[in-house]
């Protein structure tokens, strides 16, 4: 379901991003085009979200537990919904209460992942101009509770039950707010598959709070590293001159058509499309190109077995080969990496990636 979800979305999140590059387009172009991404961003995390929970219900999900430093969690959540909080003049504060260096046991990634959707859910449901507080303190059974206060609108008592229930938005539907209704189903399975407890209190028309409670782990004298604020729609650009050639074996027509148009706006860049997996083969041999984008579903041979034959002959070993596909799955990208692509990307493609991807392994 990943793989067929996200190569429709490729086509509708890549070419918004092709027009991005176009310096042709008035402001207000430019602005519409961006609506356009923001709703296929959306798309995507709802698509995310529903195969999280899929995941967690089917019993593939995984957590890695370790010692997570919070304040560098805390921070490293502020950095991604800023973009959110200021859209709606929101101000977002934490109060450590000299927990810098309090370390709890958990997984980096869900634990960021799991703040990431309260502190969303915290501006999303809020009043312009509002405020969202994250707050640490000490609790019994050396736990440390991470809490989430706003000043929005609350929940209705008669309301509060269904907070847990997948798919239930609490008639948030028949508002103008985005959101797909798994969001706190997925984040409540992850604490608990962290073995923390995810709970709430509401007061209606005054705010809510939502606390994470963790076991403590050791503690460290370490400073929090700073973090930067992200830039949406920020254009990467090229970092090399010379003459390129790009070998693209991929048989989808649209995603052909996607990077063709992206490539003819750098004319020191040849792009070869070879559109099965023999072809592609025979092409990297008999005029080997500077680097190679491999899709992984091709008819016939897939990607796997593109790359092994390519690793295994001598004329094309030394080409960098970077994978692109929509089998996307964590699991995916590290099997990629695995088996010996030189980069996973996946679809749909974010062309600022790719152009990062390209200046590490073209420059000279």
């Amino acid at each position: 379901m990943s793989h067929e979800l996200r190569t429709p979305l490729n086509a509708i999140l890549g070419y918004a991003q092709l027009f991005e590059y176009d310096l042709n387009l008035t402001q207000r172009q430019i602005t519409n085009v961006r609506e356009i991404r923001k709703a296929g961003d959306h798309l995507l995390q709802l698509i995310n979200d529903v195969l999280d929970l899929a995941k967690i219900e089917s019993g593939k999900m995984t957590v890695s537990l370790e010692p997570v430093l919070v304040a560098r969690i805390v921070a490293e959540a502020f950095t991604l919904v800023h973009p959110q909080s200021n859209i709606k003049q929101i101000s977002l504060s934490a109060t450590m209460n000299n927990f810098e260096n309090v370390y709890v046991t958990a997984d980096n990634v869900r634990l960021k992942q799991a703040l990431v959707n309260l502190l969303s859910n915290a501006v999303k449901y809020n009043n312009p101009g509002g405020e969202v507080e994250v707050k640490l303190q000490f609790i019994a059974s050396h736990k440390l509770r991470i809490t989430v206060r706003d000043n929005g609108k609350g929940i209705p008592a008669n309301r509060q039950a269904e907070v847990f229930q997948p798919f239930n938005r609490l008639n948030a539907e028949f508002s103008s707010i985005e959101g797909s209704g798994v969001g706190l189903v997925i984040t409540k399975q992850l604490v608990e598959m962290m073995n923390g407890q995810l709970d709430f209190c509401s007061t209606e028309n005054v705010g809510t709070e939502f606390w994470i409670d963790l076991p403590l782990a050791s503690e460290w004298n370490e400073t929090p590293n700073k973090t930067t604020k992200s830039v949406d729609f920020q254009l990467t650009t090229l970092a090399f001159q010379e003459r390129k050639k790009i070998l693209y074996i991929e048989d989808n027509p649209t995603n052909i058509r996607l990077l063709e148009q992206f490539f003819a706006q750098h004319h020191n860049i040849t792009l070869d499309i070879a559109e099965e997996p023999f072809l592609g083969i025979y092409k990297a041999r008999s005029a080997p190109p500077d680097l190679i984008i491999l899709d992984i579903n091709l008819p016939g041979m897939d990607g796997f077995e593109v790359l092994e034959v390519l690793k295994n002959d001598a004329m094309t070993k030394n080409i960098p080969v970077i994978g692109l596909s929509a089998n996307a799955m964590p699991y995916d990208v590290e099997r990629g990496i695995k088996a010996g692509f030189n980069d996973y990307l996946t679809k749909p493609v974010d062309i600022n990636r790719l152009i990062k991807t390209l200046n590490e392994f073209l420059c000279e």
